[in-house]
């Protein structure tokens, strides 16, 4: 996932995205704090730079581009304004053991749940609340992003204003627009639901 954000002031906790299922409240998310939440309300968890951790990777008021890329072998990646951030501090629980490196985690869980989510939420999907953050340039890759594809996001959007999109590539659905409806068409084709996407 990749987009824009200004988050308007300081907030470690509340989710600026998750990947949510509403029916078991499983949920992968991420903060201001760069922390990004995985509970999948069955005993396996993970925390990787949780907020008593303060990481400062986002500049609060002022506009900033986030890569997060999920690897089922290679796990975790943020990309701030182009550049991979350090995961500062890790601890969570696998299978009833508790875990402190986020390389000793299975990333297949959080795979599966991405694959599995009923919900893509802005704003919403944290054990805590919304924070006020506005967003942009909004974009879902069915691939993990490498380093190169981050840093060319944020460089070719810094020049060009846009990502190189021709006119309404992005506009999976077919209603005329670039809109939420797209992307949930993109979910639905890689959850194996829906039809084929361009």
């Amino acid at each position: 996932i990749a987009f824009w954000t200004n988050v308007a002031e300081e907030n470690l906790w509340d989710a600026l995205f998750a990947f949510y299922n509403p029916t078991s409240t499983a949920r992968l998310y991420m903060t201001g704090n760069t922390y990004i939440g995985f509970n999948n309300m069955s005993g396996n968890w993970i925390d990787l730079n949780y907020p008593t951790t303060v990481t400062n990777y986002l500049s609060f008021g002022s506009w900033n581009h986030v890569v997060v890329t999920l690897s089922r072998t290679k796990g975790i990646a943020i990309y701030i304004d182009g550049k991979l951030k350090t995961i500062k501090a890790c601890n969570g629980s696998l299978n009833g053991t508790d875990i402190s490196s986020a390389t000793a985690y299975d990333y297949n869980l959080l795979a599966d749940h991405v694959e599995q989510a009923a919900k893509l939420c802005l704003g919403y999907g944290s054990f805590w609340g919304s924070p006020n953050a506005y967003y942009d340039e909004l974009l879902v890759f069915d691939r993990p992003l490498t380093a190169t594809d981050a840093f060319g996001l944020y460089t070719d959007q810094m020049m060009n204003g846009s990502y190189s999109w021709k006119q309404n590539k992005g506009d999976v659905n077919g209603d005329g627009k670039v809109n939420v409806g797209d992307i949930m068409a993109v979910i639905n084709v890689m959850a194996g639901v829906g039809g084929e996407a361009e």
